[in-house]
């Protein structure tokens, strides 16, 4: 893995199983992925730079090029989140999507991490 530190792998996990609900939306965020698109739902964000907007600029909020923030402010009393390389977290997708049985999307993502790192 890219990183030794287990809460980044415990949120980004967090962040693709809050929203994909399931294996088979798992190929939608392949597809978020490639087109470096984050989400957020039920409790969980993953944002890239570019999803941030002026409004989020002003407030201070900042993602470093080459990373991606994993969010996570369902059932805590405050929002926590982590700042992970962009390589990390497409590393973690594709191995889920690999576990789910969707391999060429898999391909697709480590194929895109090697553009990332």
């Amino acid at each position: 893995m890219w990183s030794d530190n287990l809460e980044h792998e415990e949120a980004v996990r967090a962040a693709i199983c809050t929203w994909a609900h399931g294996p088979a939306r798992l190929t939608i965020l392949a597809e978020y992925a490639v087109q470096r698109r984050g989400y957020s739902t039920d409790g969980t964000r993953l944002t890239y730079p570019g999803d941030l907007d002026d409004s989020a600029r002003v407030q201070g909020r900042y993602i470093p090029p080459g990373y991606v923030e994993a969010a996570v402010y369902c059932g805590i009393p405050e929002e926590r989140s982590w700042l992970v390389p962009e390589p990390f977290y497409l590393a973690v997708l594709a191995e889920m999507l690999d576990a789910a049985g969707f391999a060429a999307d898999a391909r697709r993502v480590r194929a895109k991490a090697l553009v990332a790192e």
